[in-house]
């Protein structure tokens, strides 16, 4: 992890005086290089997933960056190892902006949609996933566990993946307390009120000749 190190202090100096420090909005995304190679050390070092580009391994880098003045802005990179999981890639991400004395209000991640709004302090978590699953849910809460050193209530709807493995993982601490709507009542879930909203305000009586500006409308609506 020497190099992962070295390209960090890189993206140090790249930092401009005038961003601020803290309060960012953070996203973090991977990047697949393809590796067409048959070393066996370094496929050590590969992850392997579905066949793309002639190959199904692959170098995998993490970054976290923040757009500034309509520009990206790398932060801190980390390479992806086959034994990670995604909240020990993102711990070290975190990490990193920390040496740097960065703080992330809103925490963006890759490819999908499950999320919490902190209520003690404004900030937002965003987890991203390919699909709702039991384990994104698990993903997702060892995130929040790994920010918040604190006791967390978690209020979950009855959606089979916040069951199973999820179950599992709040038997293991003692730090993160669920409590789950009562069946049958979307009206105690302040996300549907969102949609709701969003729905009135964007979709209702309204017509689009294409999806892409109702996309643009709806993700304005929620900024």
């Amino acid at each position: 992890m020497i190099l992962s190190g070295l390209l960090c202090d890189r993206c140090a100096f790249a930092i401009p005086r005038g961003m601020p420090r803290g309060g960012l909005e953070v996203a973090i995304d991977t990047h697949d290089e393809p590796f067409y190679g048959k070393t066996p050390e370094l496929l050590t070092y590969t992850c392997k997933t579905r066949a793309k580009a002639g190959t199904t391994h692959f170098f995998r880098i993490a970054s976290a960056y923040v757009i500034w003045r309509e520009v990206r802005l790398t932060l801190a990179l980390t390479y992806v190892l086959p034994e990670d999981d995604l909240p020990g890639v993102v711990e070290r991400l975190l990490q990193r902006l920390g040496h740097l004395g960065l703080h992330a209000a809103v925490l963006y991640l890759d490819k999908g949609f499950c999320s919490g709004d902190i209520l003690r302090d404004g900030r937002q978590v965003a987890l991203p996933a390919a699909e709702a699953n039991a384990e994104m849910t698990t993903n997702f809460q060892m995130i929040l566990l790994m920010l918040y050193l604190q006791p967390i209530l978690l209020l979950l709807d009855r959606a089979p993946w916040h069951f199973g493995a999820v179950t599992t993982l709040i038997e293991q601490t003692d730090r993160l307390q669920v409590v789950y709507f009562p069946p049958a009542s979307p009206d105690l879930n302040p996300q549907e009120h969102v949609w709701e909203r969003a729905r009135d305000a964007i979709s209702h009586n309204h017509t689009y000749r294409h999806f892409q500006p109702l996309i643009d409308a709806f993700e304005t609506y929620l900024q």
